[in-house]
């Protein structure tokens, strides 16, 4: 009978099943070795862990996670890949005892699994435990014939520094609540936000190249508080919108479309050829996108988890 255990090193099968996992879920354009080698560093790290669906001396699964913020609440699943052999009740067997040893830690609140591609019977299992599916797709753009944008009356345009960080981050929480991404996007909910910005205008966010200091920026209002913000970096050799925020007393006057504009401007400027963001299918915000010139051109599905069952909403 098949049964869990922990995989002490990513070498062997386990090696070879994460290579042909990836090959198959990796992100349209992402270097598979350059991937592979991320995780496996993660792992030899500490940073991550692995877990393996083990039948006498056979591997027949392997599942890689990681705790993605420091209260161990959050558990991203990078990797849940079968052999391609298995059977459907093989995948709902590792499923189950994986959710079962993870949701029996206390701190834990939200699981995110990554379902690109989905082996046997993993995801009717998945939604068994509760896990609802979200669409979200890589939009890009062409920095070509930019769109202009003038800024309104009342408000000052200035470059992201220090002394607005608190201030974003509280914008980042009031603007999130009650989206889906809040929901959807785990790391987007309101209690995190601060601690992510600053991870990537510290250039500590995974998956990131670089903050550009010169293309984030942040809008004043007139007595001198942060009512919005856009995060840019650069992913993959291309501009990327890392988060945009508006508070809901400012929405609606085209300051989101401003903030997107000048950050292009500046990626333009930079000799960049191509901006990036991700949505999640179900947000407004992707009509916004779409009219400023982004095209979806990769999309994929996460199955998310919360304990205190808020994913149900949008089933």
């Amino acid at each position: 009978m098949p049964q869990i255990a922990p995989l002490p090193a990513l070498e062997g099968p386990s090696a070879d099943l994460l290579r042909a996992a990836l090959m198959v879920s990796a992100p349209s354009g992402r270097n598979i070795e350059a991937f592979y080698d991320w995780i496996k560093n993660s792992f030899d790290q500490g940073q991550s862990r692995a877990m393996g669906l083990v039948e006498g001396d056979d591997l027949r699964g392997l599942a890689i996670y990681q705790f993605a913020d420091e209260h161990n609440s959050y558990v991203r699943i990078m990797v849940l890949h079968m052999v391609p052999d298995a059977a459907e009740t093989e995948g709902a067997t590792f499923v189950h005892a994986l959710f079962d040893q993870l949701t029996a830690l206390p701190a834990l609140e939200v699981i995110e699994c990554g379902a690109r591609h989905e082996s046997p019977g993993v995801r009717e299992a998945l939604i068994q435990r509760g896990a609802v599916y979200f669409e979200r797709c890589r939009m890009v753009r062409a920095l070509n014939h930019l769109p202009e944008a003038a800024l309104p009356d009342g408000y000052v345009l200035a470059q992201w520094g220090d002394e607005h960080q608190t201030q974003a981050g509280q914008i980042g929480m009031v603007a999130m609540e009650g989206s889906v991404d809040e929901v959807a996007v785990p790391e987007a909910q309101r209690s995190m936000i601060g601690e992510v910005l600053g991870q990537l205008r510290a250039n500590e966010y995974p998956g990131i190249d670089a903050w550009i200091p010169e293309a984030s920026f942040v809008l004043l209002n007139s007595a001198g508080r942060v009512i919005g913000y856009v995060a840019t970096v650069t992913v993959g050799g291309m501009g990327w919108i890392a988060d945009i925020a508006i508070h809901p007393d400012h929405q609606r006057r085209g300051l989101a479309r401003l903030l997107m504009i000048r950050a292009m401007q500046v990626c333009q400027q930079q000799g960049m050829e191509t901006m990036g963001l991700a949505v999640t299918t179900r947000n407004p915000a992707r009509h916004l996108y779409e009219q400023l010139g982004f095209l979806a051109d990769d999309c994929g599905s996460s199955a998310i988890w919360w304990r205190d069952g808020r994913q149900l909403a949008w089933r």
